[in-house]
């Protein structure tokens, strides 16, 4: 799919990237990717080691103080996949939030219904409401960017997921400013990934539910302008989402597929019949709270999407009910098992692990047998079929808080054994390199403004969930985490998890591993 993904960049010219109404990313030297010869082509992961401890050891001569802001921008300057990049919860910094408060205030129906949403979360008194539009865009912008976040104690993940509408609710706006929004955020957010040093970004979009091209085209106009500004050394891709929420209606059973006319077609059909370049389109993902949802309501789609060559990406096993755990797990392995799927992302179920400190026991003993079996079973499903597994750390951890305390559990360690005999997760990924049936974890940032950075006056970045989960040698305080829920691995595993999605990147649908035998054939 991409070109020359399996090196470290160019080195980039100095220049200066300019974004909405005037905002620019400074590409200084500090922060360009590191310059590659063609014989420095990285392949392996003894390579790309060797150069993250050759950067390491470097700083270590020149005294530079090894903190977790060193880390981050060690990473920065490798070449790095995005796979998972939504856009709404990643609209920050005054510019984008000057054009999203400009279409509060000149849609009324929308602008309305954020007002309703800010007030009902209390971030509005009643007295302000009435001449909160009375301001400029640039004092509303100044208002909503500390509040853009996610509050300090989340919520449910549907509670979550509604708070998505302080920047949402503008892309489902009529007014000819959302025009004008959608490209600045599909351009703003890619140049801000190339500034991290990703050279492929994945959004994740149902383009705000809107059911006119010209929507659409603004936002591949957004991708195209930022693959242009940076000479063609970002590429953007587009998976259309479709809304669980629209497919778990209470007459929906079985195999039946309930998606027909919902946001699923109407976004992948306006990004097919207005990208002039084909390849934009990369696929489909199913968006949204997993509750009463079950993934073969979407199975028909899935297939049509396969028969089509498009990339098939689905959520699932992120949130459950209280409860409901081992219920999750074995639809997930059904799905893996006999599902048409290319890419499982967020998959919660598959971490979790008894939590010996929580005085909360929702699981027997029993119970966490059958659900350790069950994970163990379904890893080996997802490296049998070659299925990548996506994780976005904060996003994981930040969505399960809630449900994490009432039901006593936590995320399984990456080098932590799934049981007694059991391989950990490290061992599953990082194995011989020439060894084809190795569990390809991948990393993004799901969404880079709600949650918060570890690093102050910045935003979520790929290179800074990565650098949460390096255990770099001579780091500041050895086995910090700054906040990953997965612990800290070695050099060799960050290694592993950058060239998987690089390699992501360059295998698409064509080498995907096909079904196994006992699965149902795609018609």
């Amino acid at each position: 799919m991409a070109d020359n993904h399996r090196q470290l960049p160019e080195q980039m010219d100095a220049q200066m990237t300019k974004h909405a109404v005037g905002q620019t990313i400074d590409l200084d030297r500090d922060q360009r990717p590191a310059e590659t010869s063609a014989k420095g082509a990285i392949e392996t992961v003894q390579e790309l080691s060797n150069v993250l401890d050759g950067t390491l050891r470097a700083q270590t001569a020149e005294n530079t103080h090894q903190d977790f802001a060193s880390l981050v921008g060690v990473l920065r300057r490798i070449k790095k996949v995005n796979p998972h990049q939504h856009m709404t919860g990643s609209i920050g910094g005054p510019s984008l939030l000057e054009l999203v408060a400009g279409i509060y205030r000149r849609d009324p129906e929308v602008g309305n219904r954020f007002l309703d949403y800010v007030t009902d979360m209390g971030m509005l008194r009643l007295a302000e409401r009435k001449g909160f539009f009375m301001n400029s865009d640039a004092a509303i912008a100044r208002w909503m960017e500390p509040r853009v976040r996610l509050p300090g104690k989340p919520g449910e993940f549907a509670a979550s997921d509604r708070h998505l509408d302080m920047a949402r609710l503008a892309f489902q706006s009529s007014n000819v400013h959302a025009l004008e929004l959608f490209h600045e955020a599909y351009r703003q957010v890619a140049l801000e990934n190339f500034a991290d040093g990703v050279g492929e970004v994945w959004y994740r979009t149902t383009l705000g539910d809107q059911d006119d091209g010209q929507y659409a085209r603004a936002a591949l106009n957004g991708a195209i302008s930022a693959q242009e500004e940076t000479h063609g050394r970002l590429k953007v891709r587009f998976l259309a989402g479709t809304r669980k929420l629209l497919a778990a209606s209470p007459d929906t059973s079985g195999d039946s597929d309930s998606s027909q006319g919902s946001p699923f077609g109407g976004a992948l059909n306006l990004l097919q019949e207005n990208a002039d370049d084909s390849g934009m389109v990369l696929g489909i993902d199913s968006v949204g709270v997993d509750a009463d949802w079950k993934p073969e309501q979407q199975e028909s789609l899935r297939k049509q999407a396969a028969v089509g060559n498009l990339w098939v990406a689905v959520h699932f096993a992120e949130s459950w009910p209280k409860g409901g755990l081992l219920d999750t797990l074995e639809r997930l392995e059904q799905l893996i098992r006999y599902g048409v799927i290319d890419h499982l992302d967020n998959s919660n179920a598959l971490f979790a692990t008894p939590d010996e400190n929580s005085g909360t026991k929702a699981y027997a003993e029993c119970d966490w047998r059958v659900i350790t079996y069950l994970q163990h079973h379904i890893f080996g499903l997802l490296t049998k079929r070659g299925i990548p597994l996506g994780i976005n750390p904060t996003s994981n951890d930040w969505l399960t808080r809630s449900l994490r305390a009432k039901e006593g559990w936590r995320f399984r360690k990456f080098d932590e054994l799934l049981g007694e005999g059991l391989p950990s997760v490290l061992e599953m990924m990082v194995c011989g390199e020439e060894t084809p049936d190795r569990l390809r974890i991948v990393v993004g940032n799901d969404n880079s403004r709600i949650y918060p950075s570890r690093i102050e006056g910045t935003h979520l970045t790929v290179s800074e969930e990565l650098a949460s989960m390096w255990n770099a040698p001579g780091r500041a305080v050895p086995g910090q985490t700054n906040g990953s829920v997965y612990g800290v691995i070695p050099t060799n595993g960050i290694s592993r998890l950058v060239l998987n999605g690089l390699e992501l990147a360059d295998v698409g649908r064509a080498q995907t591993l096909p079904l196994l035998a006992e699965s149902r054939s795609v018609s």
